[in-house]
């Protein structure tokens, strides 16, 4: 607020104040908010996190500095309900990232060469595995035990505060492990960010690999896809779930809508291009897969990855199939992907 009341009684007439930690922020951006001032009181460039990277003036107005709960989610909400009551017009410019968090360094892998002195580079022909974990003592090492020590393979848990033995069996066993906050879409993306792999590919925590996984990826990507998964197994004898893996193998085959425990994986460079997974706990594998399809086909390998039948022998498999299609169908219908993940952990 300072440094902008500065600049105004220094004869300034457009201000921009753009903050340092929003690697995505180009100078044809930095053209279009001044021009944009000639006509505009305010020009706000919205961070994802709910904040801006980016506020410009054509006259001093402290008051869009007051009462902000700054640092939370509320910045640019708050900014702009001032703004609407004082009657200023706005303009937002597009939506970027900024660092704050490691799931947010993947914004900075968005530009090649910028962070190769701080962040891993790509190595070709490599594998890197991602595995968010949350209290999961009771099925990591399994999970791990057929992928550590593999040639050309890396493997990374983004761990969501366990308060178990998860990391220290994790770290036991050799592996890199990630502090996240809380949430699947954003654990994986903190894992992606640090990961060196030409292909990353992201792990349920309950989910076990084929024998020649590798090989299984490099030959889906291959045959022409740029993404991919494998078929689904449930480890439980319920013949119900048979059901459950016919329709999850069918829905991945022929409409490319693989899920999480499926084991997604995708070219590195293709997933930095469709921006990664959103920073939500639930529905953020099934809004990837609709983003990549535009890009590409998200094929299916010829083996299939093992999970845990924990959840469908928890509220069956009827009730447990029902709750997941009504988080499908209320996403589709718009309700937010916060309303969806309350209601399917809750119930």
């Amino acid at each position: 607020m300072h440094a902008v009341s500065v600049a105004f009684m220094e004869g300034a007439k457009r201000v921009l104040v753009i903050g340092t930690d929003c690697p995505e922020i180009e100078p044809s951006i930095l053209a279009e908010a001044f021009e944009a001032l000639s006509r505009t009181d305010v020009v706000l460039g919205p961070a994802l996190d709910g904040g801006y990277y980016l506020i410009g003036l054509r006259a001093n107005r402290p008051d869009l500095f007051r009462g902000i709960d700054w640092g939370t989610e509320n910045v640019l909400r708050q900014t702009l309900e001032i703004a609407r009551q004082s009657r200023y017009s706005v303009r937002q410019l597009k939506p970027l990232s900024d660092v704050d968090y490691p799931e947010d360094l993947l914004a900075c892998r968005r530009v090649p060469g910028a962070f190769s002195d701080v962040l891993p580079e790509m190595r070709a022909g490599l594998l890197s595995i991602v595995i968010p974990t949350f209290n999961e003592e009771r099925t990591i090492e399994q999970t791990l035990l057929p992928i550590v020590g593999v040639p050309d393979v890396e493997v990374i848990v983004a761990d969501g505060g366990s308060g178990d033995a998860t990391t220290d069996i994790a770290r036991r066993m050799g592996i890199c492990v990630v502090p996240v906050r809380p949430g699947r879409g954003r654990q994986m993306n903190a894992g992606a960010a640090l990961a060196s792999g030409e292909v990353l590919l992201f792990l349920h925590a309950d989910t076990k690999l084929p024998g020649g996984f590798r090989e299984h990826v490099w030959s889906t990507l291959d045959r022409g896809a740029v993404a991919g998964a494998f078929p689904l197994r449930i480890d439980d004898k319920d013949s119900g779930l048979r059901w459950i893996e016919w329709g999850a193998n069918l829905r991945s085959r022929y409409w490319q809508m693989p899920y999480g425990d499926q084991g997604f994986f995708i070219r590195t460079q293709e997933f930095l291009t469709v921006g990664g997974f959103q920073h939500w706990s639930l529905m953020e594998d099934y809004d990837l897969c609709r983003r990549v399809k535009k890009v590409g086909r998200i094929g299916l390998a010829t083996a299939a990855a093992t999970t845990s039948g924990r959840r469908w022998q928890k509220l069956g498999v009827l009730k447990t199939t029902l709750i997941n299609q009504i988080c499908v169908v209320a996403f589709r219908l718009g309700i937010s992907p916060e309303r969806v993940a309350r209601y399917y952990y809750n119930v």
